[in-house]
């Protein structure tokens, strides 16, 4: 036990009290002054924003008598003083508080009975608690939004599992007045302005945080200007704006900076669309029309914004789903409207290319000189319509699901899998790629897993085509995950 510095206000100081009590002959009872001590194993913490800390010192007197507590605390400068005067936040023994600050901070106890008080001095480091790791949005069966963390020094760490486990309630955790109901979509966006986004309520409701503290910001009425507006999704890399694909499968813009979401017009307004594709090189956006089969491409970082279409070349056939490679090229799987197992896959050259003049770039689209290869099926497709692509460059593969089938494309060789790659013990509802590319994150959805939540995380490596990794009950139903850096 390290004693700390002890500083008593006593009576003693002042020498005509004592002269007064060395004259006195009379013969009475003489009370000894009850001095307070204060002993700590610590005096430095390190605590998480808006994560409660708690700092408890063994307090002592050598008499009887009341002690009353007060602990205070004050920012700490570059040269080790207290930047402004000291603030209380408790008056019980041991503290209990929440710091919703990042910096270095100085935290005192004071601690007073009759005769005096003593002091004692603590260093107390705030870091951002959600700066780096794996990060899962889920919601259970009454559509309770849950967001669950697993914080890392680097993305390795989440495979050899040497780091702390998930916290269960992140956003949750740190803004208890806010409840996720329903949530249905989560993004990050870059720029100065960069937050992370949640779209909640059934879509009405953008909150937004910050991304490292995870500290609300402020709110996006989604239906605010536009009553019943409802957004599916949201994606984009832009710290000013994104978009948004509607219920109503019509596209949107959301202005983050004005807080307001608007008509996408570069579309017809007529125009709705039954999917969305986001391929975050180049920041591209595919909208797909199932019912009039065709296609339309969005550039989110330009400036004019352009738009591009795939026009009729699909006309009269099935549109299964698309993908785009590691050449940015972009690869659409369509079937014969008469024959499901008449499959054509069709690719076209780099949906990031441009022409024009070196200083006033012309973006070409995603939809330029198609090439079309067409094959029969043995059986009927793997692939559907809902399913989530994944592609993985360095490997030269796409990975989907379906229910609890992970399947691997390697799309060079043009022909769709029939057998998955693995069969996993639940559902496979979301997934990413690792950011070194050599896992990817499986959520996994088991109702008769025997954890109380029943999501899970496993991790897939991209070599072995093996499990290496499993975080068992750490969500509820897995809707996306995502590293964050």
């Amino acid at each position: 036990m390290k004693k700390l510095v002890v500083i008593m206000i006593l009576l003693s100081v002042f020498p005509g009290v004592w002269q007064a009590c060395i004259d006195d002959e009379s013969v009475g009872y003489v009370r000894e002054l009850s001095i307070i001590n204060i002993e700590s194993e610590e005096d430095m913490f390190y605590a998480n924003f808006g994560e409660e800390l708690t700092i408890e010192a063994d307090i002592s007197q050598t008499g009887e008598g009341n002690i009353s507590y007060e602990w205070a605390w004050g920012e700490l400068g570059s040269d080790g003083s207290v930047r402004d005067s000291l603030r209380v936040i408790s008056t019980e023994p041991v503290l209990h508080y929440a710091f919703r600050k990042l910096g270095q901070f100085k935290v005192r106890l004071k601690a007073t009975n009759e005769d005096g008080s003593s002091f004692c001095y603590f260093v107390v480091y705030v870091r951002a608690a959600y700066e780096k790791g794996l990060l899962v949005l889920s919601k259970d069966e009454k559509n309770l939004g849950r967001t669950s963390f697993l914080r890392v020094k680097e993305p390795g760490e989440i495979v050899t599992g040497n780091e702390e486990e998930f916290v269960l309630h992140a956003c949750e955790g740190v803004n208890p007045g806010i409840e996720l109901d329903d949530p249905r979509d989560i993004m990050i966006t870059g720029g100065s302005n960069s937050a992370m986004m949640i779209l909640s309520d059934g879509g009405s409701v953008i909150y937004r945080y910050d991304k490292k503290s995870f500290e609300y910001l402020n709110s996006i009425l989604v239906d605010k200007d536009i009553p019943g507006l409802r957004l599916e999704k949201i994606c984009g890399n832009n710290s000013g704006a994104s978009y948004g694909w509607g219920q109503d499968g019509y596209t949107w813009v959301i202005d983050y900076l004005m807080g307001i979401v608007m008509p996408d017009d570069s579309f017809s307004p007529e125009e709705k669309f039954d999917k969305l594709y986001y391929h975050a090189n180049g920041n591209n956006v595919f909208f797909v029309n199932f019912e009039e089969s065709y296609i339309n491409h969005a550039k989110g970082n330009m400036w004019p914004s352009s738009r591009f279409t795939s026009e009729d070349h699909f006309k009269g056939r099935y549109i299964v789903n698309l993908m785009g490679d590691e050449s940015d090229q972009l690869n659409v799987i369509t079937t014969d409207s008469q024959d499901a197992q008449s499959v054509t896959i069709t690719s076209y050259t780099t949906m990031n290319g441009s022409g024009g003049l070196p200083w006033a770039p012309v973006w070409t689209g995603g939809f330029r000189n198609p090439k079309d290869t067409t094959y029969h099926a043995d059986k009927p497709l793997t692939l559907t319509r809902e399913t989530e692509m994944l592609t993985n460059g360095d490997f030269r593969v796409t990975l989907y699901t379906r229910g609890n089938e992970l399947y691997q494309w390697i799309y060079s060789g043009k022909t769709l899998p029939d057998t998955p790659l693995l069969a996993l013990d639940g559902e496979i509802t979301c997934m990413a790629l690792s950011p070194n590319k050599k896992h990817v994150y499986l959520g996994i959805w088991n109702p008769s897993a025997k954890e109380e939540l029943k999501g899970s995380i496993y991790i897939l490596d991209m070599k072995t085509s093996q499990i290496v990794k499993q975080y068992r009950g750490v969500a509820d139903k897995p809707m996306k995950i995502m590293y964050k850096d």
